[in-house]
């Protein structure tokens, strides 16, 4: 186990030394180049199409001096300054979480047997055998769901990455990162990560950004139909029904942590309704 939790700890470590240099430059190129981007957005016929529809330049003209105007107002600096430091305040709670879950994680990784030998001691001897193998049957089911749907994020993001290599997109390997993230949520990941892809590309051409769109929804699709329930079969065996009931209820108690970890709890739920529940009623 020790081994495992090296090896794991070796390739995070790799990965965030090849790829964090490059996500810093382009993030510090996208940072130096911004103005002329949306300069070039602004001068470029897809918006003049776009203006002529909504008419997005008289609502700028309209409301920025007034936006302005409010922020040279000293209750407005005051609230400005309150949300800078909640936001700094929020960031720094953020990446301190990020680092205390990977430590406890790595710990917990390490630790699993003892702890384990631990919890199903406060079961009676009579049933500790059977506790034990319960626990082992969850904590593989957990384990299975977070590697496979490792394995389908890391697929979304990487074909995203090449699409956008190919398309001339200038910053690809920044974008892939959210990518990344997005689809590590089931079932509304990958749709948010289309559009916040589309709109990001729309910046650098609408016939990138279409093109774009085409080839990920057609990606999508083939995850969902072919790459997603083959690797998931083998990682948990939660219904289409349940897993999407369970996504919906986490999402809206937890948010996107509910949502992260609503088919792993399911999938522990349904092992516990058919190995305990319904045997106890079978019997009765």
């Amino acid at each position: 186990m020790v081994i495992v939790v090296l090896s794991f700890a070796a390739i995070i470590s790799g990965l965030v030394v090849w790829i964090v240099p490059i996500i810093s430059a382009q993030a510090s190129s996208f940072v130096y180049r911004a103005p002329a981007i949306y300069q070039d957005f602004i001068d470029s016929d897809t918006f003049k199409r776009i203006d002529d529809v909504l008419h997005v330049n008289d609502w700028v003209n309209n409301n920025v001096p007034k936006f302005l105007e409010s922020l040279t107002s000293s209750s407005a600096v005051g609230g400005f300054m309150s949300n800078l430091i909640t936001a700094g305040s929020t960031i720094a709670q953020i990446l301190t979480g990020t680092i205390i879950v990977l430590f406890l994680s790595l710990y917990f990784l390490s630790s699993m047997r003892t702890i384990k030998a631990w919890g199903s001691r406060l079961a009676p001897a009579s049933k500790r055998e059977r506790v034990e193998e319960l626990t082992e049957r969850i904590t593989g089911a957990v384990g299975n769901y977070v590697m496979g749907q490792g394995v389908v994020a890391v697929l979304n993001a990487t074909f995203a990455l090449i699409t956008m290599i190919i398309l001339g997109f200038s910053f690809p390997q920044l974008v892939a990162v959210f990518v990344l993230i997005l689809a590590f949520i089931p079932l509304v990941g990958g749709v948010a990560a289309l559009v916040l892809v589309s709109l990001i590309l729309l910046t650098q051409g609408w016939q990138m950004s279409v093109t774009f769109a085409i080839a990920y929804f057609i990606y999508l699709q083939i995850e969902a139909y072919i790459i997603s329930p083959r690797i998931m079969s083998k990682a948990v065996s939660v219904p289409g029904g349940v897993a999407i009931i369970a996504v919906a209820a986490g999402g809206a108690l937890w948010g996107v942590l509910g949502a992260l970890i609503a088919i792993p709890v399911a999938a522990s739920l349904l092992i516990l309704v058919k190995e305990v529940f319904i045997p106890r009623q079978d019997h009765r």
